[in-house]
């Protein structure tokens, strides 16, 4: 039985190079087990019986991979922001639950950025919503370039983003807040001739191991009303 095991395997090689020899091996097995229970010798395993085999093993397989990336594309449609391609605010909560989650594991905390864009009403109603959304996906871009890989740009929806900045202490994290804010009120978005200046106010909050999603982004949200209404001038604070 032994001789024949390897001797199917090496049958199923030539018929499937694509296999791997441990699919091979598992393949050999499962025909060894089918010979067995009808009396059979691997040996009478017809080779059209094997191709066959062979052919129905691959197609279902096919069909599992695209399953599998169908459910992928669907999973990453619910979190994504149509018109930016960055993360919506389903997206962000998730990320940041995860990131709540991992700071009571390690006790490592991080930073959330709140950016609201101002007078982006004013670029709608002059230049239309195609210039508005123009704007959109350049601030979504421009922030998606300017953040760490672990980090995770967010539309949270109109012109509202949001910035998860895990495992950052709260100094680092208040100066790359900082220049972030600083960076993004020179950005400007080139749109039929035109140069249109984008300029945002920045919230920005740390938390720490225990702390919750909502009391975060409240706190995030405060103080970038904060510089939105003036009474902080163009210094970030941290609110703890």
């Amino acid at each position: 039985m032994p001789r024949d095991r390897s001797t199917l395997i090496s049958r199923l090689a030539l018929s499937s190079p694509q296999a791997t020899e441990a699919e091979n091996a598992t393949l050999a097995d499962r025909f060894a087990t089918m010979a067995e229970a009808n009396s059979l010798a691997i040996a009478q395993i017809d080779q059209r019986v094997l191709d066959l085999a062979l052919a129905a093993v691959a197609e279902a397989e096919r069909r599992v991979r695209v399953q599998r990336e169908r459910i992928a594309y669907l999973e990453s449609l619910s979190i994504t922001d149509e018109l930016t391609q960055v993360c919506n605010r389903r997206g962000f909560q998730g990320e940041l639950a995860r990131a709540l989650a991992e700071a009571a594991r390690t006790g490592k905390g991080g930073v959330v950025l709140l950016i609201d864009l101002d007078g982006f009403k004013a670029i709608n109603d002059a230049h239309g919503h195609a210039a508005g959304d123009f704007v959109l996906r350049t601030v979504a871009g421009w922030l998606d370039g300017h953040v760490r890989p672990g980090d995770t740009v967010a539309r949270l929806g109109g012109d509202e983003f949001s910035v998860l900045m895990p495992q950052t202490g709260p100094d680092n994290g208040i100066a790359r807040a900082a220049e972030l804010d600083r960076q993004l009120n020179r950005l400007t978005a080139r749109w039929s001739g035109l140069k249109l200046k984008i300029r945002g106010s920045v919230g920005v909050a740390a938390y720490d191991p225990g702390d919750g999603a909502e009391d975060v982004l409240a706190r995030a949200d405060r103080t970038m009303y904060q510089k939105k209404n003036g009474r902080s001038g163009r210094v970030l604070r941290l609110v703890n």
